[in-house]
């Protein structure tokens, strides 16, 4: 009986060992088949998407200069946020990117700084990255907001992770970000653009509004996907168009809203400044 039932112990094994070596066998052919019944469409791929800075038709590089009303100005800092992007397909499907998380960017907000000096040593950033379904050449038009948004926008800026951790993009707990940062200098002038939000009510400076500030200047940004490049240009001389940039008519936000803070919105918004690049 002993024997018996050895034998029969043995069979069983020898056939359990049989069946997971056919199924391992079974198992890459699995695989195979599985990827071959997924379409691109349905794997989600990591995206950049670079922006370059222009006057006009011309590059202008790290050292950051340029001419405007026959003056020479050099850029010294030109920085903004990014949120709330969106792609839209040709047939007007949205498409909710995901952004990567990096010292630039966290779920939410992509931080971009242009290299305005040439020196490695500082940091600079002038690509989002972003992972979605789909292929770039099947969307038509792109949508973002140059902003922070309000859950974010008015947190202390010592306790958040990168990319909120920018000093130079903060006011207050209460006044929030700098949404977009322009400081440009010539031999015998300055002028500078601080974009964010106005009108906010709170206890003090250093308590967050409980809600959106009256003005809250957030800027959408629209461009239609005009070739197969993923570069975004940011043409200044359509930003300063018609705007006269002498000491004493910046725009910092910091206060009440100025005439030349309306105008700079204005061609902000006009579809010239953030084209996609032909």
């Amino acid at each position: 009986m002993d024997f018996h039932r050895r034998s029969r112990n043995l069979q069983s094994k020898q056939t359990n060992v049989k069946i997971l070596f056919g199924f391992m066998r079974l198992l890459p052919l699995c695989l195979i088949m599985m990827l071959l019944g997924c379409s691109d469409s349905d794997i989600a791929k990591r995206q950049a998407l670079e922006f370059a800075l222009y006057n006009g038709a011309t590059p202008i590089s790290c050292e950051a200069s340029f001419t405007h009303q026959q003056d020479i100005w050099t850029i010294e800092n030109l920085s903004f946020f990014v949120s709330d992007l969106k792609f839209y397909t040709f047939d007007n499907k949205e498409i909710v990117p995901i952004f990567d998380e990096s010292p630039w960017q966290n779920e939410n907000v992509a931080l971009i700084k242009f290299d305005t000096s040439c020196d490695d040593s500082i940091p600079s950033n002038q690509s989002l990255k972003f992972t979605f379904d789909g292929e770039m050449q099947d969307l038509h038009s792109i949508e973002f907001s140059l902003s922070v948004p309000f859950t974010q926008n008015h947190l202390n800026p010592l306790t958040q992770a990168s990319p909120l951790n920018d000093s130079s993009m903060f006011w207050s707990w209460r006044m929030g970000y700098k949404f977009m940062r322009i400081d440009m200098t010539s031999d015998d002038s300055s002028w500078l653009f601080h974009l964010g939000s106005l009108g906010c009510v709170s206890q003090s400076s250093v308590r967050a509004p409980q809600e959106e500030c009256k003005v809250p200047n957030r800027i959408k940004i629209a461009a239609d996907l005009t070739s197969n490049k993923p570069i975004i240009t940011l043409d200044i001389a359509a930003l300063l168009d018609e705007i006269e940039v002498i000491n004493g008519d910046s725009c910092m936000f910091n206060h009440d809203q100025t005439q030349v803070c309306g105008e700079v919105i204005k061609n902000l918004s006009s579809g010239r400044v953030f084209r996609w690049k032909e």
